[in-house]
């Protein structure tokens, strides 16, 4: 019996070992996935939920450039990435200006007073990295532009995030680089993570906020001199050194008599489950109320980072495997729902760990594309796709969006409705459960002519979309839907 149980254990293990040889992509998912739970088979639940939406109640507005990402992918694979980007609907990237490394770096403060060796000519300077953001604006995202950091030699601590120890030659060096990309450049950003990447030691500050506002009033001056009606804003301070966003630093910055609202845009906030609230939960609504502390509540909020953590050795689940859609549908959609302005997931570089990363490319566990090394092809993640149903597919990604009312007794799902700039109007239901739902779905719209379901999970891209059966009667329109296991399902309304 032993012997028999031996040869069947060994031509198991054979025969699972050519199958994952077999096929590279099922080889990398199980080293992703090794904690995660894959659902290939839905159970049944008899249970059907009723959810009720009401264009005619619009709750909130929310914009339309929430379907964005940090960091362009590495010039040797921009020419791939950037048009699948694009074609899944990401329609904005935010990206360094990076100071630090466009001047040479073994000069001395005095070498660049002196001009040596023609030093202060921009013409001489590096701008590789400048050059992707342009990558990404020429295939059509627009681009926030962050002016952060700061050459060694010219800080006060001799490291890039000290306070510039000279604000003219600081301010000529934005001066020339902003002159040379602005064209480029559709926000500006002023400093990132100032608790963490701003250090005031070996300066007369005494306080971070404070530096932080010499700094922003200095790329004020020089932004708006070449481009008067550029949005600007900051600061996205975090919890740990800078007390959140109603903290110190930011009670400091915006205490100070030359910020005001003419000048300071927006608010650039990053959400990480390490910063104190699970990404999820997070909200735009918590946020303004820190700003009205100090008279800025009404500001538009963008989240210009985020991700389950920004911890790049935490679990893969929620960065690239099986649940990884899920985690951004309801980011989206719980953010969309909440008024946001704008989103930047970070990131969009290739993802660490899946597959081969060569020599000199830029990765992250949080990526959004894998690659392959034979054919030199790249192809997005999972969780692009949910971007691509709720910015092409819902057309979300069109304008500013009408948030909807939307009532009901599933509270097994996450729901929100919307009214595109086109007028078109959807619901996206995220289902984070192991069997589908179905839904009896009745909407208050006259004319409809077609009902199109589409749907994201893991294996599927949702980008053949199914006709739902309708019936209409005196103004409401009323069709049942099932909303299928793990998955992000997305309903448009065709009108005439």
């Amino acid at each position: 019996m032993k012997k028999i149980y031996l040869i069947i254990l060994l031509l198991i293990t054979f025969l699972s070992v050519n199958f994952a040889f077999a096929n590279d992509d099922l080889i990398t998912d199980s080293i992703l996935s090794n904690k995660e739970i894959k659902y290939n088979v839905s159970e049944n639940n008899d249970t059907v939920y009723n959810v009720s939406v009401n264009p005619q109640n619009i709750k909130d507005t929310c914009g339309n450039m929430v379907f964005g990402g940090n960091q362009v992918p590495s010039f040797a694979h921009s020419q791939t990435i950037l048009p699948l980007l694009i074609d899944a609907g990401f329609n904005n990237i935010r990206s360094d200006m990076w100071l630090e490394t466009i001047l040479p770096q073994n000069i001395t403060y005095e070498d660049y007073i002196n001009n040596v060796n023609d030093v202060q000519n921009p013409d001489t300077w590096d701008y590789s990295n400048m050059e992707l953001a342009v990558l990404a604006k020429k295939a059509g995202m627009k681009v926030m532009m962050i002016i952060s950091y700061c050459p060694a030699w010219l800080s006060y601590n001799g490291k890039t995030n000290g306070v510039p120890k000279d604000f003219n030659v600081y301010a000529d060096i934005v001066r020339k680089v902003y002159s040379r990309y602005y064209k480029y450049i559709d926000w500006v950003e002023v400093y990132n993570e100032p608790g963490y990447f701003l250090t005031i030691d070996s300066s007369p500050y005494q306080s971070v906020g404070k530096a932080l506002a010499d700094i922003y009033m200095t790329c004020v001056n020089v932004v708006r001199n070449i481009t008067p009606n550029m949005p600007m804003g900051g600061t996205s301070v975090v919890p740990f050194s800078d007390g959140g966003v109603g903290g110190i630093t930011n009670g400091d910055f915006f205490t100070d008599t030359r910020i005001n609202k003419n000048n300071f845009n927006f608010y650039s906030h990053h959400v990480y489950a390490d910063y104190g609230i699970p990404t999820t939960q997070e909200t735009v609504t918590r946020v303004k109320g820190q700003l009205a502390k100090f008279g800025y509540g009404d500001l538009p909020v963008y989240f210009t980072e985020w991700s389950t953590s920004i911890n790049n050795t935490a679990d893969t689940i929620t960065y690239t495997g099986t649940q990884s859609h899920i985690f951004v549908g309801n980011c989206l959609i719980n953010w969309m729902r909440d008024g946001i302005t704008g989103a930047e997931h970070w990131n969009y570089l290739q993802a660490a760990h899946v597959g081969v990363t060569e020599a000199g490319i830029a990765a992250d566990a949080h990526g959004m594309y894998k690659w392959n090394t034979i054919t030199k092809q790249g192809e997005l993640l999972p969780k692009a796709y949910v971007f691509k149903l709720m910015s092409k597919t819902l057309g979300l990604g069109i304008g500013e969006n009408k948030v909807i009312e939307t009532t009901g007794d599933a509270s097994s799902l996450n729901i929100a409705s919307f009214i595109n700039a086109n007028g078109i109007v959807s619901t996206v239901f995220v289902n984070d459960k192991t069997t589908d739902i179905v839904v009896n779905l009745n909407c208050i719209l006259s004319g409809v002519t077609d009902i199109e379901k589409n749907v994201v999970t893991f294996t599927d891209k949702g980008e053949t979309g199914e006709t739902v059966s309708f019936t209409s009667n005196n103004g409401i329109t009323n069709c049942s839907v099932t909303i299928p296991a793990m998955s992000v399902t997305g309903i448009k309304y065709t009108i005439n």
